[in-house]
């Protein structure tokens, strides 16, 4: 079930491609590397993200760079959730919504800029996936990552990549991971406008489904 912040990353990801173009009403641009190219990261699209969420709710609020409830250790080289002595892990976004008086978390958000190593994506699902207190209105959660240059190879390789994954989410969580592959500038040799993959972690990637981004 779509909500609020489908909205908001479908809305961000339009302004994102504006941005690109580095014309137009989007004031934010990317900074420049020695070599004076782009650099590319997911620090523009949370900004984004942000700057539609707040123009999109009055009911909720958001926090950054939010603590995990849970400690993370790496025993094996394997991420263990629920280690008393691991170290606290940081939620890129957290979406809240009042609830009795207290503000509590309601949706987690991780930002992910380019194909990375499965590692990297791994560590990322473990902190979404891992249970909350019963109190916690948590069930949705939502990993949102950037492409910017990409063919039909690189949408094999994450579908393959995703499909691995699917053993590092715990069972009987009763929670949903949503993710959002969004690819700036198309895939070459299949679509040259800017679209998304849109899918339940638990489902994987349908590389049939490409969704081209509407203006």
């Amino acid at each position: 079930m779509e909500n609020i912040v489908d909205n908001v990353i479908r809305n961000a990801f339009r302004d994102l491609i504006e941005m690109e173009q580095e014309d137009g009403n989007i004031k934010l641009i990317y900074p420049t590397l020695r070599d004076n190219e782009k650099r590319h990261s997911e620090q523009e699209f949370k900004q984004l993200f942000i700057d539609n969420f707040c123009k999109a709710t009055t009911d909720l609020k958001y926090s950054v760079e939010t603590p995990t409830l849970h400690g993370y250790s790496t025993k094996e080289e394997k991420t263990v959730i629920d280690d008393e002595n691991g170290r606290s892990g940081n939620i890129d976004l957290c979406i809240h919504q009042k609830s009795d008086g207290e503000w509590k978390r309601l949706h987690l958000v991780e930002f992910k800029a380019h194909n990375v190593p499965r590692p990297n994506i791994e560590k990322d699902l473990l902190k979404l996936s891992a249970s909350l207190t019963s109190k916690e209105p948590n069930k949705t959660n939502y990993f949102i990552q950037l492409i910017y240059s990409a063919d039909t190879r690189t949408v094999d390789n994450l579908k393959k990549k995703y499909h691995e994954l699917k053993p590092s989410i715990k069972e009987g969580i009763q929670k949903q991971i949503v993710v959002y592959i969004l690819f700036v500038n198309g895939i070459k040799r299949l679509n040259n406008a800017p679209g998304y993959y849109s899918f339940d972690i638990s489902e994987g990637l349908d590389a049939n489904n490409y969704k081209p981004i509407m203006p």
